[in-house]
């Protein structure tokens, strides 16, 4: 096979051979450095020339079934189902995309809010929009819909640190803000109202002991049924140790109370497992 001809085809389609302008390596043909230089033409992407030069060996009679036409043809139909695969992957991305924030933003006017960080310009930052969404109805206050942005945001696959902060903290705040309502009604009721209140504010200060809100509010429930009016012979300061102590007292029995619970629990479900 003459090379010549191969190396001049190169040079007129302004590529510079590789391969078919050394001398070929002990046990090596010409045929083995133009198979080599068709595939750098491929990888590069000029499958044209490759088929120019598969035309120039075939007028020489140059047989090999690594030269077959058909290897270019696979070349190119590979490059091109690849591009195809890739377009039809960002296709689908953008749809999902699309088809979260519609969702999202429906939580929104369900709410009556107009969502103004959900846009469509977001791109692929869906997650990080979502987390600023939030941020801002919980800066407003708007607890419910912090947490119902966010359960839906996790249904719909989306996992970011600030989503889990802002519905946790929402989560808690309404909670906060629901108990508070409930007692302050209680609050204004009869003794035995009162008592629930007292019994709602302890438990709710064992699962969230920096509720100082709820703290606050039961210090002066106590200190008003622990008071003796004019004629108590205790001292201001000793009625606030009452009061520390009569929280404590309570606590203490609740939390007895409940492990209490969850020690029969263990019981009985031993007992099962045995029968």
């Amino acid at each position: 096979m003459r090379r010549r001809p191969l190396v001049e085809c190169c040079k007129q389609q302004g590529w510079t051979p590789h391969y078919l302008h050394q001398s070929p390596a002990e046990g090596e043909t010409p045929v083995d450095l133009l198979v080599k230089e068709l595939q750098d033409l491929r990888d590069a992407g000029r499958g044209d020339l490759a088929g120019c030069l598969l035309e120039v060996a075939a007028q020489q009679g140059v047989e090999d079934e690594r030269l077959q036409p058909k290897s270019q043809g696979n070349g190119v139909e590979q490059q091109s189902s690849q591009s195809a695969d890739v377009q039809a992957q960002d296709s689908e991305a953008r749809q999902e995309t699309t088809r979260v924030l519609e969702a999202l933003r429906k939580v929104c006017r369900k709410a009556g809010v107009t969502p103004l960080r959900l846009t469509d310009s977001v791109g692929d930052a869906v997650e990080q929009a979502c987390a600023k969404e939030m941020q801002a109805a919980r800066q407003q206050g708007k607890h419910s819909l912090v947490i119902a942005l966010g359960r839906k945001a996790l249904r719909l696959g989306l996992d970011h640190p600030r989503i889990h902060s802002n519905l946790q903290r929402s989560e808690r705040l309404l909670r906060r803000e629901t108990l508070l309502e409930e007692v302050n009604a209680l609050l204004q009721g009869k003794r035995s109202a009162k008592e629930k209140a007292e019994h709602m504010m302890l438990e709710a200060l064992i699962d969230d002991p920096e509720f100082k809100l709820c703290r606050t509010l039961l210090n002066n429930r106590l200190r008003e049924r622990l008071s003796r009016g004019k004629g108590d012979s205790f001292a201001d300061e000793l009625l606030d140790h009452r009061i520390g102590l009569e929280f404590n007292r309570r606590r203490l029995e609740l939390l007895e109370q409940r492990r209490g619970v969850g020690s029969d629990r263990g019981v009985g479900s031993d007992q099962s497992a045995d029968s």
